[in-house]
């Protein structure tokens, strides 16, 4: 090839051209001709290395070229292949005209065998109905039997008698419309029992999968044979939409089923306490939901979403349960509190146990804000614990009035007694009980703005109402007993007078307890923890004089036991007989024991000390308001004698017990015999007497010197009068309202001085007389 290759003379002549330029400037120089050799060698290499590359690539063409030709050749010789099998196919198609004709009517008839086939199927199994659906009523009876073959065939009488009716009413048919429409009543009765019949197998299906919770753990083969055939209606349903079949809607159903079945779980929580609810509530609401999240999801289809229906149907029931729990009339307040510290739990249990938001459903817990349901329960706190106060006070009037009994030892209304031998119920245990379990609502975390505060408040108000009924219930006590015939009167009401005494006493250590506990929750030297001591120190002051209160009706009852012997004393059989006043001391004696005994040592010795001195002003009233007429001096005499002599029996009960008086400066000791001494002076030593006397007792009035000269064999109540205006009137001449009022005291103050027309004593303004019932002593001494 390339040695017949000749160069054109113009390509030449440019090649010598330019191979000359290039040899000039490689031989600029003289001296480098001595290099000629070299570059002719060099020149020679390259000159061969070009040769080869050219006649390598001049051969890679040459051999492509050759199999493209090849590969033409080829496809030539198929081309020509293609077109004679072609030529002969033609040839074959126009040779099988005849039998195109044939399969035609092949097919017709083939189409019409199977017709008439289905039609024997159909006339067999209309023949055959009766006898069907007995079959399968027997099938549906079986607990065991083949629901997705009872279906089946019950599916193939439904579409035999859909297809009955639809060829009646076909347009094709022959007969009239009266003629149509008594076939079609006709088929209706004959296929009745097929209607019935799948009633009662949607019933079964629905019956069994009333609890797919249960089913999908026990029997999860049956779950998904019956929710195959929800999906085989669902899509008959769907395939037969533009026909007159009425559409069963079986997954409809069934999702309404389970609705209803998830809301009557919980409506019979409702009619429980919230507390029961709760109860319930832990066994079964989370076991469920987990259930559903880890069984039902592999059995039901995935366009059910079965495990977040589930989530959301129990979040719903829940949520409307809890709204009508709280809209409950007769709802405690401490349920409602129950509810509000228990709905982070249960939104902290779906976070972690199911990994769910509460925050994303529509419908919240709590329909109320947490700031009205407080307040709602403070309302009815409010009400319940009046309430509650009230009917502990209640009870309490009736432990106290209850009528005595002919055996006393068998009476179970007697108060109980501690280890210590103190009388005691249960009043301020229950009643301290319920101050802590608002104090513990109080600062429990999460309680808002405010709520704390009001609580509490509301708390001291409450020791302040129970304060104001057991005093509003003492003063119905003088009301009540003191008014009542000794024959009707309770037999236990000291008891139970000991027993408030010794109440207020725990109530007060109970009370310490609870303002220590609030030292520790409350901020030190804030208002409001100001406040709230103070409250308690009130209090703590109310529980006092409450049984101050109680202390002076206890001595009130032991006078009023008294009160008969009382009528005896500075009368003649009391000056014949020396048993009155020891039958007074024995009396005493009895009740002191008993306070000793029964009557917490905080105020044993009040009450006795009150007792005491009560007694004391009753034995003066008598003196008083009795006058004994002394007709000689032997009279006076034996008359000074009894009085010294019954003074010293009553301070000797007095030396065995501690008293406590309310006033230290009152000598109630020497009261008695002191006041004798004006009987026992003669009449020059009256006047300085009288004055000893009267800067021990300045409450002492000239009518009380009075009727004591007026008792005197060498005084008529003429001479006493005229000695007293001679000597000593002038004395309180000078005494201003203000003077009188600072000589007051709970001693002769009490006993009104007589006047000079009568021989009774009139008692202070607005204090009932004698006359005016047994009470009316008892009440004045309170």
């Amino acid at each position: 090839f390339f040695s017949s290759w000749e160069m054109d003379p113009a390509q030449a002549a440019a090649a010598v051209e330019k191979a000359a330029e290039k040899v000039a400037k490689m031989l600029q120089y003289p001296e480098q001709l001595e290099k000629v050799e070299q570059y002719r060698l060099r020149i020679s290499r390259k000159k061969e290395s070009v040769d080869a590359r050219l006649k390598t690539t001049v051969q890679a063409q040459l051999n492509d070229v050759q199999s493209g030709i090849d590969m033409l050749t080829k496809a030539l010789l198929d081309v020509q292949a293609i077109r004679s099998d072609l030529s002969k196919t033609e040839e074959l198609y126009s040779a099988c005209s005849e039998l195109e004709d044939y399969v035609t009517r092949a097919r017709a008839l083939t189409n019409e065998r199977d017709q008439l086939r289905s039609t024997l199927d159909q006339l067999e199994r209309i023949f055959n109905v009766p006898e069907t659906i007995e079959e399968l009523e027997e099938d549906l009876s079986d607990e065991s039997a083949n629901l997705l073959e009872l279906h089946h065939r019950i599916s193939a009488l439904e579409v035999c008698r859909d297809q009955v009716m639809q060829e009646l009413g076909s347009p094709n048919s022959t007969q009239s419309s009266i003629t149509t429409a008594s076939a079609r009543k006709s088929v209706d009765q004959y296929f009745e029992g097929v209607t019935t019949l799948a009633v009662r197998f949607q019933q079964k299906i629905f019956f069994e999968a009333e609890n797919p919770l249960q089913l999908a753990k026990t029997n999860p083969t049956r779950l998904v044979s019956i929710l195959r055939i929800i999906e085989r209606e669902e899509k008959l349903d769907t395939k037969f939409a533009d026909t007159s079949r009425p559409p069963k809607a079986l997954r409809k159903k069934f999702m309404e089923k389970l609705e209803m079945s998830i809301e009557a779980k919980f409506d019979a929580l409702f009619n429980s306490s919230v507390q029961r609810f709760m109860a319930a509530f832990d066994n079964f609401y989370f076991l469920d939901l987990l259930v559903a999240k880890e069984f039902l999801p592999s059995r039901f289809p995935p366009d059910y979403d079965i495990f977040n229906f589930y989530v959301e149907q129990y979040h719903s029931k829940l949520c409307t349960t809890i709204d009508n729990m709280l809209q409950k009339q007769d709802i405690d307040p401490f349920e409602i509190m129950m509810l509000l510290n228990w709905v982070p739990v249960y939104t902290n249990e779906m976070k972690v146990r199911l990994n769910i938001d509460v925050g994303d459903f529509d419908q919240q817990l709590l329909g109320y804000s947490e700031a009205e349901l407080r307040n709602n329960y403070l309302t009815i706190l409010t009400e319940k614990l009046r309430t509650w106060c009230s009917n502990m006070v209640r009870i309490d009037l009736q432990c106290w009035f209850k009528p005595p009994t002919e055996n006393e030892e068998d009476d179970d209304s007697f108060p109980d007694e501690s280890a210590e031998g103190l009388y005691f119920n249960q009043t301020p245990i229950l009643f301290f009980k319920m101050m802590d379990e608002q104090v513990a609502v109080a600062f429990q975390p999460g309680g808002g703005e405010g709520f704390s505060e009001k609580l509490l408040n509301q708390c001291i108000a409450t020791m302040f109402q129970f304060l104001s009924l057991h005093t509003a219930a003492l003063d119905r006590v003088n009301d009540i007993y003191f008014g009542d015939k000794p024959s009707a009167r309770p037999t236990f009401l000291a008891e139970y007078m000991m027993t408030l005494i010794n109440n207020n006493v725990k109530s007060g250590v109970y009370l310490s307890e609870l303002r220590e506990k609030l030292g520790d929750l409350l901020t030190p030297m804030s208002v409001h923890a100001n406040q709230v001591e103070k409250d308690l120190t009130d209090v703590a002051q109310g529980f006092h004089a409450l049984s101050v209160h109680a202390a002076k009706v206890l001595a009130n009852i032991v006078l009023a036991d008294l009160e008969e012997i009382f009528e005896e004393l500075f009368t003649q059989k009391w000056l014949r007989s020396r048993t009155c006043m020891k039958r007074l001391v024995a009396t005493m004696k009895d009740y002191f024991d008993d306070f000793s005994k029964h009557l917490h040592a905080n105020y044993s010795g009040q009450v006795i000390g009150v007792v005491h001195s009560h007694f004391v002003v009753e034995v003066l009233r008598c003196l008083f308001k009795k006058r004994f007429s002394l007709k000689t001096e032997e009279d006076q005499e034996c008359f000074l004698e009894r009085i010294n002599e019954e003074a010293s029996m009553i301070n000797a009960l007095m030396d065995e017990h501690d008293a406590e008086y309310e006033s230290e400066k009152i000598n109630y000791r020497d009261a008695l015999r002191l006041t004798s001494q004006i009987l026992e002076v003669s009449p020059s030593m009256v006047m300085l007497t009288w004055r000893t006397l009267r800067n021990q007792y300045p409450d002492l009035q000239l009518a009380h010197l009075e009727a004591l000269l007026a008792m005197r064999h060498d005084f008529s109540s003429k001479e006493a009068k005229a000695y007293i205006k001679e000597k000593l009137e002038e004395d309180d001449a000078d005494l201003d309202n203000e003077a009188l009022e600072a000589r007051k005291t709970p001693l002769f103050f009490r006993l009104v001085p007589p006047t000079s027309g009568g021989g009774f004593f009139k008692r202070a303004a607005g204090t009932p007389n004698k006359s005016d019932g047994k009470g009316s002593k008892a009440k004045d001494l309170a």
